[in-house]
């Protein structure tokens, strides 16, 4: 089982990492600050158990959890349609002040992670926490690597689930797009794709086809109802249960209404916000392969249109003119997570996976549930961060984006491990709602290699 790898840069420290990990378990009186030290560009913690870190400004600007920062209610980063990243010289406005009566750090900035002023507070257990936090999730191969001094994320291979060996068959045939070329795919219609209408499949192999072969695909006139949609997908396969149930509604109700999982709003989805281009599910070790959007009401005041963004098209731009920056992400993995009343998950993936080729095979990002670095790695959080800068350029370039205004009837089936989406805000209350759920990747190449096994 493929456990994730350490940061090539800890594995001189490996003794410290191990005994760090033993220290999760440690009572919050050892997880408390005794020490805080400010240098230059760090601040030093000295932790009751007496265990010393260093954490740079730039890592505790960038995890900063003030209310501008932070979502509490969905526990996510309070981000836009971009990836805001402090810059590398970041400075707090004053010392770093250790808070006894707490056990944490208290520093005030001038701007943090949002961009703003305000006041920080870290707790010693979740400076702790993530002081560890890479440590801390791997296995027993992992551990096994630290002992070694053998691991390394140059040498540990990641595959992802998308395209790997056991797909080869299907690598034909898939078709980069950006904004001029996007326009070019055309919508399907539903009657071509319903079974009563398609008897010999072939409007079925129009649409896998479509799907496999740009990632998405739009089918336009399917009635506006839950039954409808769920029949339609049912061609390609069977719907994947998650957290948020068999299926999920996306619309911005009232605060007191957004209810999800256990009566809580647990996803910065339910608001009006703008959300940056990502993927879902990166928190899960397999992310869904397919995620559905039926459009039931679009916004009358022209908001919440939809962007999609081609994750192979960024692939193969940083592959070709930043291959610095292409190795990072493609290497150096980020912890994701997800948080509410009933759940706790993290992941740690890198934002591309490769087959054994050294092809991109999965793309997963998502700004909002990026956790905090692993500052057991110093040197790896500065090439992340530097490449997340390089990233936010090209995800927010209007040239790589295809901005879909969705009417209802519109049925949107994107491939979550190829296509980011996001959208933009629209007003308090709106009429905008959608109805989707997830499709296992398995289910659509099982599918689309049958129909063209099988399809005349």
């Amino acid at each position: 089982m493929w456990s994730p790898p350490i940061c090539s840069h800890a594995v001189g420290s490996g003794r410290v990492l191990l005994r760090r990990v033993a220290t999760l378990a440690s009572t919050s009186s050892q997880l408390q600050l005794s020490k805080v030290e400010p240098s230059t560009d760090a601040v030093v913690l000295t932790f009751a158990d007496g265990h010393r870190q260093t954490v740079r400004y730039q890592w505790l600007a960038d995890s900063c959890r003030c209310e501008r920062c932070y979502n509490a209610q969905t526990a996510q980063r309070n981000t836009g349609p971009g990836i805001e990243i402090p810059p590398a010289d970041v400075q707090p406005e004053s010392s770093p002040q250790l808070d006894s009566a707490n056990g944490g750090l208290r520093l005030r900035w001038g701007k943090c992670g949002s961009g703003t002023a305000g006041e920080s507070f870290y707790s010693g257990s979740w400076l702790g926490d993530r002081c560890n936090s890479l440590a801390a999730d791997i296995g027993q191969t992992g551990r096994a690597a630290v002992r070694a001094g053998t691991s390394s994320t140059t040498t540990m291979k990641l595959v992802g689930p998308g395209l790997n060996h056991n797909n080869v068959d299907l690598l034909h045939g898939r078709q980069l797009w950006n904004r001029d070329t996007a326009s070019a795919i055309e919508p399907i219609p539903f009657r071509e794709i319903h079974a009563a209408h398609d008897r010999h499949n072939r409007g079925l192999m129009r649409w896998l086809d479509q799907i496999w072969t740009h990632g998405f695909s739009i089918v336009r006139g399917v009635p506006c109802d839950k039954q409808s949609t769920q029949a339609a997908l049912a061609r390609i396969g069977v719907t994947r249960n998650t957290l948020y149930g068999m299926t999920y509604e996306v619309h911005n109700r009232p605060d007191d209404a957004l209810t999800t999982v256990g009566g809580e709003m647990n996803d910065s989805s339910y608001s009006g916000d703008a959300l940056g281009v990502h993927t879902d599910g990166t928190y899960w070790s397999d992310p869904p392969g397919l995620q559905v959007f039926h459009c039931f009401a679009a916004d009358t005041a022209g908001g919440g249109t939809t962007v999609l963004v081609d994750g192979l098209e960024i692939a193969r731009i940083l592959q070709t003119e930043a291959p610095s920056v292409w190795h990072t992400l493609s290497t150096v993995p980020i912890r994701f997570e997800f948080e509410d009343s009933q759940h706790s998950l993290i992941q740690h993936h890198t934002v591309f996976a490769t087959d054994e080729l050294g092809n991109p095979s999965c793309v997963r990002w998502n700004p909002h549930d990026r956790g905090a670095m692993d500052v057991e790695c110093p040197d790896a959080q500065r090439d992340i961060y530097a490449a997340l800068e390089v990233l936010q350029d090209l995800l927010t370039r209007p040239s790589l984006q295809h901005r879909v205004v969705l009417q209802p009837g519109d049925l949107l089936v994107l491939h979550n491990h190829r296509v980011m989406h996001g959208r933009d805000a629209f007003r308090s209350r709106s009429e905008r709602h959608l109805f989707g759920f997830y499709v296992d990747n398995d289910e659509l190449v099982s599918r689309l290699r049958w129909v063209r096994k099988n399809v005349r």
